[in-house]
C-alpha cells in the first residue's frame, strides 16, 4: 500500500489538520495525482471553501492547471480533481520544492493500523508541530 499524506494549515500557517489515507500502489506520477485529490476531498469534507493546493509533483501541478486530456489512468484522476475543484468558491494549485513538503511525505508513513485513513484535527506529533515552525520561518 501506498501512503497519501495531507497536512491543510489556516491563513496564518497553523496546522488545522493532517491526514493519511492508504491507497493501492501505482505508478509514482499516479500517487502524487491521488495525493492532491484527497487533499481536495478531505478539505470539502472539513467545510473549506477557499483552498490553495501545494504539491512537490511538478508534472501533477502542471496537467491539472493545463487541464490536461488523456488516454492512460492517470487522467482519470486529473479529471476527478478538476470536477472536485468546482466545490470550491476559490482553489488553486501551485508546485513546491520537495524540501517544503516534508511534513506531507512524513505524514504519508504514518501508521493507521486496520483503518484506512487517519485524521488529526488536533494533537498533532511534535515531529510535525516542529517542521510547520520551521516552515513560517
Amino acid at each position: 500500500m501506498a501512503g497519501l499524506g495531507v497536512v491543510c494549515r489556516d491563513a496564518e500557517g497553523r496546522i488545522v489538520a493532517a491526514a493519511k489515507r492508504k491507497a493501492a500502489i501505482a505508478a509514482p506520477e499516479v500517487v502524487e495525482a491521488m495525493a492532491v485529490r484527497y487533499a481536495i476531498m478531505l478539505a470539502h469534507r472539513l467545510g473549506y471553501s477557499r483552498i490553495m493546493v501545494e504539491s512537490d509533483a511538478i508534472n501533477v501541478i502542471k496537467a491539472v492547471n493545463s487541464k490536461e486530456h488523456g488516454r492512460s489512468p492517470i487522467y482519470s484522476v486529473y479529471d476527478d480533481i478538476c470536477i472536485d475543484r468546482a466545490k470550491f468558491e476559490f482553489c488553486t494549485f501551485s508546485h513546491i520544492k520537495r524540501s517544503c513538503n516534508t511534513m506531507a511525505h512524513l505524514i504519508a508513513r504514518w501508521e493507521t493500523g486496520e483503518n484506512v485513513e487517519l485524521v488529526r484535527l488536533s494533537s498533532f506529533p511534535q515531529g510535525i508541530l516542529s517542521l510547520a515552525e520551521m516552515d513560517l520561518l
